[in-house]
């Protein structure tokens, strides 16, 4: 991701864009990255607590509304289109090997 960044950051230098455009670029694609994490914490928790067999009508109530109130920026973000370049960032941003490819990472722990 820092690379990713500091490459759209040199293109806009060359391509003349102004700093704070830049910076709230960089915000938004972070936003972007938290919102995501959001979700899928919201997906996982019920799943965790069913798991042990803790799981309420409240949670999945709530885990529902979650849900719903995370898909206000997500659906914000591509409806009405933005200008450019944020019109692109949602798709950027979800083509990301490191956010598509989430699910390969494993978790090595030493043995003892």
């Amino acid at each position: 991701m820092a690379t990713l960044m500091f490459y759209i950051v040199t293109i806009c230098w060359f391509l003349h864009f102004e700093v704070l455009d830049e910076f709230n670029d960089a915000g938004t694609m972070g936003a972007f990255g938290f919102l995501a994490a959001y979700v899928l914490i919201t997906l996982a928790a019920p799943a965790y607590l069913r798991k042990r067999k803790e799981l309420r009508t409240r949670d999945i109530v709530l885990c529902v509304s979650a849900l719903a109130l995370l898909l206000i920026p997500a659906v914000g973000s591509v409806h009405p289109v933005p200008a450019f370049p944020l019109n692109l960032f949602p798709y950027i941003f979800s083509r990301l090997p490191s956010f598509r490819h989430c699910s390969s990472i494993e978790l090595s722990l030493p043995t003892s």
